[in-house]
Protein backbone atom coordinates (compact mmCIF):
# COMPACT_ATOMS: atom_id res chain seq x y z
CA UNK A 1 0.00 0.00 0.00
CA UNK A 2 1.09 3.61 -0.47
CA UNK A 3 1.45 4.09 3.28
CA UNK A 4 4.52 1.84 3.23
CA UNK A 5 6.53 4.42 1.34
CA UNK A 6 8.60 6.80 3.41
CA UNK A 7 7.93 10.54 3.14
CA UNK A 8 11.46 11.10 1.85
CA UNK A 9 11.10 8.60 -0.98
CA UNK A 10 7.72 10.04 -1.85
CA UNK A 11 9.20 13.52 -2.02
CA UNK A 12 12.41 12.72 -3.88
CA UNK A 13 11.15 10.19 -6.38
CA UNK A 14 8.03 12.01 -7.38
CA UNK A 15 7.84 14.91 -9.73
CA UNK A 16 9.86 17.63 -7.95
CA UNK A 17 7.03 20.12 -7.93
CA UNK A 18 8.37 22.53 -5.34
CA UNK A 19 11.70 22.99 -7.08
CA UNK A 20 10.05 23.30 -10.46
CA UNK A 21 7.71 26.01 -9.24
CA UNK A 22 10.57 27.91 -7.61
CA UNK A 23 12.59 28.00 -10.82
CA UNK A 24 9.70 28.54 -13.17
CA UNK A 25 8.21 31.33 -11.08
CA UNK A 26 11.40 33.34 -11.49
CA UNK A 27 10.21 34.06 -15.03
CA UNK A 28 13.51 32.83 -16.45
CA UNK A 29 11.72 30.60 -18.90
CA UNK A 30 9.21 32.55 -20.94
CA UNK A 31 7.04 30.71 -23.44
CA UNK A 32 8.66 32.25 -26.51
CA UNK A 33 12.13 32.81 -25.07
CA UNK A 34 15.39 31.52 -26.53
CA UNK A 35 15.35 27.73 -26.06
CA UNK A 36 18.90 27.23 -24.78
CA UNK A 37 19.15 27.69 -21.01
CA UNK A 38 22.38 28.60 -19.23
CA UNK A 39 22.71 25.11 -17.75
CA UNK A 40 22.36 23.54 -21.18
CA UNK A 41 25.00 25.83 -22.66
CA UNK A 42 27.37 25.00 -19.77
CA UNK A 43 26.77 21.29 -20.31
CA UNK A 44 27.62 21.64 -23.99
CA UNK A 45 30.80 23.56 -23.16
CA UNK A 46 31.85 20.80 -20.77
CA UNK A 47 31.27 18.20 -23.44
CA UNK A 48 28.24 16.61 -21.76
CA UNK A 49 25.02 15.57 -23.46
CA UNK A 50 22.34 17.35 -21.44
CA UNK A 51 19.79 14.66 -22.30
CA UNK A 52 21.75 11.85 -20.62
CA UNK A 53 19.81 10.74 -17.55
CA UNK A 54 21.74 10.07 -14.35
CA UNK A 55 20.44 6.77 -12.98
CA UNK A 56 21.44 4.13 -10.48
CA UNK A 57 22.01 0.55 -11.76
CA UNK A 58 18.64 -0.70 -10.52
CA UNK A 59 16.93 2.33 -12.04
CA UNK A 60 18.50 1.45 -15.39
CA UNK A 61 17.40 -2.18 -15.04
CA UNK A 62 13.84 -1.13 -14.24
CA UNK A 63 13.77 1.34 -17.12
CA UNK A 64 14.81 -1.38 -19.58
CA UNK A 65 12.17 -3.77 -18.22
CA UNK A 66 9.46 -1.12 -18.42
CA UNK A 67 10.43 -0.26 -21.99
CA UNK A 68 10.16 -3.94 -22.94
CA UNK A 69 6.87 -4.57 -21.14
CA UNK A 70 5.02 -1.27 -21.69
CA UNK A 71 5.75 -0.39 -25.31
CA UNK A 72 4.57 3.08 -26.25
CA UNK A 73 4.49 4.75 -29.64
CA UNK A 74 4.19 8.51 -29.28
CA UNK A 75 2.91 10.61 -32.13
CA UNK A 76 3.16 14.37 -32.01
CA UNK A 77 0.86 16.72 -33.89
CA UNK A 78 2.86 19.51 -35.52
CA UNK A 79 3.21 21.51 -38.73
CA UNK A 80 6.11 22.53 -40.98
CA UNK A 81 5.78 26.06 -39.56
CA UNK A 82 6.12 24.82 -35.97
CA UNK A 83 8.97 22.41 -36.63
CA UNK A 84 11.76 24.80 -35.62
CA UNK A 85 9.64 26.69 -33.10
CA UNK A 86 8.33 23.70 -31.12
CA UNK A 87 8.85 20.21 -32.56
CA UNK A 88 12.64 20.23 -32.36
CA UNK A 89 12.38 20.84 -28.61
CA UNK A 90 10.05 17.88 -28.15
CA UNK A 91 12.61 15.87 -30.11
CA UNK A 92 15.42 17.16 -27.86
CA UNK A 93 13.65 16.33 -24.60
CA UNK A 94 10.93 13.77 -23.90
CA UNK A 95 10.03 12.12 -27.23
CA UNK A 96 13.10 9.82 -27.50
CA UNK A 97 12.08 8.15 -24.23
CA UNK A 98 9.11 6.58 -26.02
CA UNK A 99 9.79 3.23 -27.68
CA UNK A 100 9.11 4.97 -30.98
CA UNK A 101 7.94 8.45 -31.92
CA UNK A 102 6.67 10.12 -35.07
CA UNK A 103 5.78 13.71 -35.95
CA UNK A 104 2.72 14.34 -38.13
CA UNK A 105 3.85 16.36 -40.09
CA UNK A 106 7.19 18.08 -39.52
CA UNK A 107 9.18 19.97 -42.10
CA UNK A 108 10.68 17.30 -44.37
CA UNK A 109 14.12 18.92 -44.24
CA UNK A 110 14.24 18.89 -40.43
CA UNK A 111 15.60 15.37 -40.05
CA UNK A 112 12.93 14.55 -37.47
CA UNK A 113 11.13 11.18 -37.71
CA UNK A 114 8.07 12.40 -39.56
CA UNK A 115 5.24 11.21 -41.76
CA UNK A 116 3.75 13.70 -44.19
CA UNK A 117 -0.03 13.82 -44.37
CA UNK A 118 -1.45 15.61 -47.38
CA UNK A 119 -3.83 17.62 -45.21
CA UNK A 120 -4.15 21.37 -44.83
CA UNK A 121 -2.79 22.80 -41.58
CA UNK A 122 -5.01 24.65 -39.14
CA UNK A 123 -7.36 23.93 -36.25
CA UNK A 124 -10.26 23.23 -38.61
CA UNK A 125 -8.48 20.12 -39.88
CA UNK A 126 -7.21 18.60 -36.63
CA UNK A 127 -9.88 15.88 -36.59
CA UNK A 128 -9.02 14.87 -40.16
CA UNK A 129 -5.31 14.86 -39.33
CA UNK A 130 -5.91 12.78 -36.18
CA UNK A 131 -7.92 10.17 -38.07
CA UNK A 132 -5.27 9.86 -40.75
CA UNK A 133 -2.43 9.64 -38.22
CA UNK A 134 -4.12 6.87 -36.23
CA UNK A 135 -4.99 5.08 -39.48
CA UNK A 136 -1.31 5.17 -40.45
CA UNK A 137 -0.33 3.69 -37.07
CA UNK A 138 -2.97 0.99 -37.40
CA UNK A 139 -1.71 0.01 -40.85
CA UNK A 140 2.00 0.12 -39.99
CA UNK A 141 2.54 -0.27 -36.23
CA UNK A 142 -0.47 -1.91 -34.57
CA UNK A 143 1.26 -5.12 -33.47
CA UNK A 144 4.57 -3.49 -32.60
CA UNK A 145 3.39 -1.47 -29.59
CA UNK A 146 0.99 -1.73 -26.66
CA UNK A 147 -0.17 1.87 -26.37
CA UNK A 148 -0.37 4.86 -28.70
CA UNK A 149 0.02 8.38 -27.28
CA UNK A 150 -1.16 11.45 -29.15
CA UNK A 151 0.44 14.73 -27.98
CA UNK A 152 0.78 18.28 -29.23
CA UNK A 153 4.09 19.96 -29.98
CA UNK A 154 3.77 21.98 -26.75
CA UNK A 155 2.87 19.00 -24.55
CA UNK A 156 5.51 17.81 -22.09
CA UNK A 157 5.36 14.13 -21.10
CA UNK A 158 7.26 12.27 -18.37
CA UNK A 159 7.37 8.98 -20.25
CA UNK A 160 8.54 6.83 -17.33
CA UNK A 161 5.54 7.98 -15.30
CA UNK A 162 3.31 7.30 -18.29
CA UNK A 163 4.54 3.71 -18.28
CA UNK A 164 3.87 3.53 -14.54
CA UNK A 165 0.30 4.71 -15.14
CA UNK A 166 -0.31 2.21 -17.95
CA UNK A 167 1.49 -0.72 -16.33
CA UNK A 168 -1.49 -2.11 -14.37
CA UNK A 169 -3.66 -2.41 -17.49
CA UNK A 170 -3.71 -4.69 -20.52
CA UNK A 171 -3.37 -3.38 -24.09
CA UNK A 172 -5.77 -6.17 -25.09
CA UNK A 173 -8.59 -4.25 -23.41
CA UNK A 174 -10.29 -1.29 -25.17
CA UNK A 175 -9.00 1.58 -23.02
CA UNK A 176 -8.61 5.33 -23.39
CA UNK A 177 -6.47 7.45 -21.00
CA UNK A 178 -6.04 11.19 -20.50
CA UNK A 179 -7.26 14.28 -18.65
CA UNK A 180 -10.98 13.62 -18.48
CA UNK A 181 -13.56 16.30 -19.28
CA UNK A 182 -17.33 16.01 -18.66
CA UNK A 183 -19.18 17.08 -21.82
CA UNK A 184 -20.60 15.25 -24.83
CA UNK A 185 -20.85 11.65 -23.56
CA UNK A 186 -21.66 9.77 -20.35
CA UNK A 187 -17.98 8.99 -19.87
CA UNK A 188 -16.81 12.39 -21.11
CA UNK A 189 -13.75 12.81 -23.31
CA UNK A 190 -10.01 13.39 -22.95
CA UNK A 191 -8.31 16.76 -23.39
CA UNK A 192 -6.31 16.89 -26.59
CA UNK A 193 -3.62 19.21 -25.24
CA UNK A 194 -2.74 17.09 -22.21
CA UNK A 195 -2.31 14.15 -24.55
CA UNK A 196 -4.34 10.97 -24.63
CA UNK A 197 -3.53 7.30 -25.04
CA UNK A 198 -5.27 4.48 -26.88
CA UNK A 199 -4.57 0.86 -26.03
CA UNK A 200 -3.82 -1.46 -28.93
CA UNK A 201 -7.39 -2.77 -28.83
CA UNK A 202 -8.79 0.77 -28.74
CA UNK A 203 -6.79 1.71 -31.85
CA UNK A 204 -7.99 -1.44 -33.58
CA UNK A 205 -11.63 -0.64 -32.82
CA UNK A 206 -11.20 3.00 -33.78
CA UNK A 207 -10.11 2.13 -37.31
CA UNK A 208 -12.07 -1.07 -37.92
CA UNK A 209 -15.32 -0.20 -36.16
CA UNK A 210 -15.31 3.58 -35.86
CA UNK A 211 -13.91 5.06 -39.04
CA UNK A 212 -15.95 2.68 -41.15
CA UNK A 213 -19.24 3.90 -39.64
CA UNK A 214 -20.07 7.64 -39.75
CA UNK A 215 -22.78 7.07 -37.14
CA UNK A 216 -20.04 6.18 -34.65
CA UNK A 217 -17.16 8.42 -35.71
CA UNK A 218 -17.69 11.73 -37.49
CA UNK A 219 -16.91 11.60 -41.19
CA UNK A 220 -15.51 14.53 -43.12
CA UNK A 221 -12.51 16.76 -42.73
CA UNK A 222 -13.53 19.20 -39.99
CA UNK A 223 -14.37 18.90 -36.32
CA UNK A 224 -12.92 19.36 -32.84
CA UNK A 225 -10.34 16.62 -32.54
CA UNK A 226 -10.53 15.74 -28.85
CA UNK A 227 -14.31 15.90 -28.42
CA UNK A 228 -14.94 13.96 -31.64
CA UNK A 229 -12.48 11.32 -30.49
CA UNK A 230 -14.30 11.09 -27.16
CA UNK A 231 -17.69 10.64 -28.81
CA UNK A 232 -16.24 8.00 -31.10
CA UNK A 233 -14.58 6.09 -28.24
CA UNK A 234 -17.86 6.01 -26.34
CA UNK A 235 -19.84 4.68 -29.32
CA UNK A 236 -17.38 1.89 -30.09
CA UNK A 237 -17.18 0.68 -26.50
CA UNK A 238 -13.74 2.00 -25.54
CA UNK A 239 -13.67 2.74 -21.80
CA UNK A 240 -12.34 5.99 -20.36
CA UNK A 241 -9.87 5.32 -17.53
CA UNK A 242 -9.52 7.39 -14.36
CA UNK A 243 -5.87 8.46 -14.59
CA UNK A 244 -5.64 10.08 -11.15
CA UNK A 245 -3.37 8.57 -8.54
CA UNK A 246 -4.50 6.75 -5.40
CA UNK A 247 -4.88 10.06 -3.55
CA UNK A 248 -7.10 11.55 -6.24
CA UNK A 249 -4.43 13.86 -7.64
CA UNK A 250 -4.31 14.41 -11.38
CA UNK A 251 -1.53 12.94 -13.51
CA UNK A 252 -2.43 14.61 -16.81
CA UNK A 253 -3.44 18.28 -17.04
CA UNK A 254 -4.16 20.67 -19.95
CA UNK A 255 -2.13 23.70 -18.83
CA UNK A 256 1.46 24.35 -17.77
CA UNK A 257 2.88 23.86 -14.25
CA UNK A 258 2.83 27.67 -13.92
CA UNK A 259 -0.96 27.55 -14.15
CA UNK A 260 -1.71 24.46 -12.07
CA UNK A 261 0.86 24.37 -9.27
CA UNK A 262 0.87 27.86 -7.68
CA UNK A 263 -1.89 28.28 -5.11
CA UNK A 264 -2.91 31.50 -6.83
CA UNK A 265 -2.75 30.07 -10.33
CA UNK A 266 -5.75 30.77 -12.50
CA UNK A 267 -6.97 28.14 -14.96
CA UNK A 268 -9.85 29.57 -17.00
CA UNK A 269 -13.40 29.24 -15.69
CA UNK A 270 -14.37 26.69 -18.32
CA UNK A 271 -11.66 24.33 -17.06
CA UNK A 272 -13.33 23.95 -13.66
CA UNK A 273 -16.70 23.43 -15.34
CA UNK A 274 -15.30 20.78 -17.69
CA UNK A 275 -13.25 18.71 -15.23
CA UNK A 276 -14.77 15.26 -14.74
CA UNK A 277 -13.13 14.77 -11.33
CA UNK A 278 -12.53 17.20 -8.43
CA UNK A 279 -9.56 19.48 -8.91
CA UNK A 280 -7.57 21.29 -6.21
CA UNK A 281 -5.48 24.26 -7.23
CA UNK A 282 -1.96 24.41 -5.80
CA UNK A 283 -0.21 21.62 -3.91
CA UNK A 284 -3.10 19.20 -4.36
CA UNK A 285 -3.34 19.62 -8.12
CA UNK A 286 -0.75 17.19 -9.25
CA UNK A 287 0.50 13.69 -8.57
CA UNK A 288 4.07 13.07 -7.46
CA UNK A 289 4.23 10.87 -10.56
CA UNK A 290 2.90 13.49 -12.96
CA UNK A 291 2.58 12.38 -16.60
CA UNK A 292 1.86 15.47 -18.72
CA UNK A 293 1.34 19.21 -18.93
CA UNK A 294 0.28 21.36 -21.89
CA UNK A 295 1.23 24.84 -23.17
CA UNK A 296 4.86 24.20 -22.29
CA UNK A 297 7.13 26.48 -24.30
CA UNK A 298 10.65 25.60 -25.48
CA UNK A 299 12.54 27.04 -22.51
CA UNK A 300 10.14 25.63 -19.96
CA UNK A 301 10.42 22.26 -21.69
CA UNK A 302 14.20 22.34 -21.37
CA UNK A 303 13.93 23.49 -17.74
CA UNK A 304 11.51 20.71 -16.80
CA UNK A 305 13.75 18.16 -18.47
CA UNK A 306 16.74 19.37 -16.46
CA UNK A 307 14.83 19.40 -13.16
CA UNK A 308 13.32 15.96 -13.60
CA UNK A 309 16.23 14.06 -15.15
CA UNK A 310 19.44 15.76 -14.01
CA UNK A 311 18.81 17.61 -10.77
CA UNK A 312 19.58 15.50 -7.69
CA UNK A 313 19.20 15.99 -3.93
CA UNK A 314 22.27 15.03 -1.92
CA UNK A 315 21.56 12.25 0.58
CA UNK A 316 18.43 10.95 -1.13
CA UNK A 317 17.77 7.32 -1.92
CA UNK A 318 15.78 5.50 -4.55
CA UNK A 319 12.55 3.54 -4.40
CA UNK A 320 13.39 -0.16 -4.92
CA UNK A 321 9.81 -1.47 -4.66
CA UNK A 322 11.02 -3.99 -2.07
CA UNK A 323 7.67 -3.94 -0.29
CA UNK A 324 5.63 -4.72 -3.39
CA UNK A 325 5.22 -8.40 -4.21
CA UNK A 326 6.73 -11.62 -2.95
CA UNK A 327 10.38 -11.89 -2.02
CA UNK A 328 12.50 -12.69 -5.04
CA UNK A 329 9.95 -11.35 -7.53
CA UNK A 330 11.35 -9.62 -10.60
CA UNK A 331 11.86 -5.89 -10.50
CA UNK A 332 9.13 -5.43 -13.10
CA UNK A 333 6.62 -7.46 -11.06
CA UNK A 334 7.38 -5.39 -7.97
CA UNK A 335 7.03 -2.19 -9.99
CA UNK A 336 3.72 -3.38 -11.44
CA UNK A 337 2.38 -4.14 -7.95
CA UNK A 338 3.37 -0.62 -6.94
CA UNK A 339 1.67 0.81 -10.04
CA UNK A 340 -1.55 -1.04 -9.21
CA UNK A 341 -1.51 0.26 -5.64
CA UNK A 342 -0.99 3.79 -6.96
CA UNK A 343 -3.96 3.80 -9.36
CA UNK A 344 -7.26 5.46 -8.46
CA UNK A 345 -9.95 2.76 -8.21
CA UNK A 346 -12.85 4.35 -6.34
CA UNK A 347 -15.47 4.03 -9.09
CA UNK A 348 -16.75 0.44 -9.51
CA UNK A 349 -17.54 1.16 -13.16
CA UNK A 350 -13.95 2.12 -13.99
CA UNK A 351 -11.83 -0.34 -16.00
CA UNK A 352 -9.91 -2.56 -13.60
CA UNK A 353 -6.16 -3.14 -13.83
CA UNK A 354 -5.01 -6.55 -14.98
CA UNK A 355 -3.56 -8.76 -12.25
CA UNK A 356 0.17 -8.72 -11.69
Amino acid sequence: MISRRSPLANCVLGFITGIAVTLLSLDLYFYNATPLTTSLIMAMELGHDSRVDHTEPEDAELRVEMQKNVRILCWIMTTPYNTDKKAIHVNATWAPRCNQYIFFSANESSGLPSVKLNISDGRNYLWWKTKEAFKYLYENELDNYDYFLKADDDTYVIVENLRLMLMPYSPKDPLYFGCRFKPFTKQGYMSGGAGYILSREALKRFVEDGLSDPKKCKAGNTGNEDSEMGKCMYKIGVKAVDTRDSRGRHRMLPFSPNTHVPSKGAPPKWFHQYMYYPYDQGDGCCSNYMVSFHYVGPNQMQALDYIIYRLRLFGSYHEHFQNYGIKGASIFTRAKNFAMSYSHLSDPDDPKPASA
